[in-house]
């Protein structure tokens, strides 16, 4: 009997996570990263922005697919990197950027990547921080950061306010295209 309803319970909560993650405002669409096929489903539709930046030393060209709902961005972003033993390093290097850039006191949580495809590596982790963007605003920032071979990833969500519903259905569905 208990287990029954325990059941019930659990069901329940998975549909109600489900209709949270689906709400009319997050119009949930995949989107899939040139190159070795990352899939990531965005709320919204993302605009494709590249940049140059320094990482490991080197000028690389940094390409993200970004938009944002309600004031919370969700972004994917991608470089490669030109030997394996730079890898670590940039993974490294992304993650200390992204804290940086919202002055992050610290990351409240670090845990290991797990991302259906990806290399394993020791840097790959995700974090979860708060901090202030540079006109003062709180801000949290849910990121993973891990590599696939020589591309390195970020894939990170920033606003005021994070819904654990849509930053739980964000991170679960990355995959790569088998």
């Amino acid at each position: 009997m208990r287990l029954m309803k325990r059941l019930r319970v659990m069901a329940l909560a998975a549909f109600t996570m489900a209709l949270m993650a689906c709400s009319p405002e997050l119009n949930w669409r995949q989107t899939t990263a040139p190159g070795d096929g990352l899939m990531a489903m965005f709320p919204c539709r993302p605009e494709q922005r590249s940049r140059p930046v320094m990482l490991v030393g080197q000028r690389v060209q940094i390409d993200m697919s970004a938009c944002a709902v309600n004031g919370v961005w969700y972004a994917l972003s991608w470089t490669d990197v030109a030997q394996p033993s730079g890898v670590p390093l940039a993974l490294q290097e992304i993650k200390s950027q992204a804290l940086s850039n919202i002055d992050a006191v610290s990351a409240v949580d670090v845990s290991p990547a797990a991302v259906s495809g990806m290399t394993p590596q020791p840097q790959a982790v995700q974090v979860v921080a708060s901090g202030r963007l540079p006109d003062g605003a709180a801000v949290q920032l849910t990121a993973m950061f891990f590599a696939k071979g020589l591309r390195v990833y970020q894939v990170s969500m920033l606003g005021s306010q994070l819904a654990p519903e849509a930053s739980e259905f964000f991170f679960t569905e990355l995959r790569f295209a088998p």
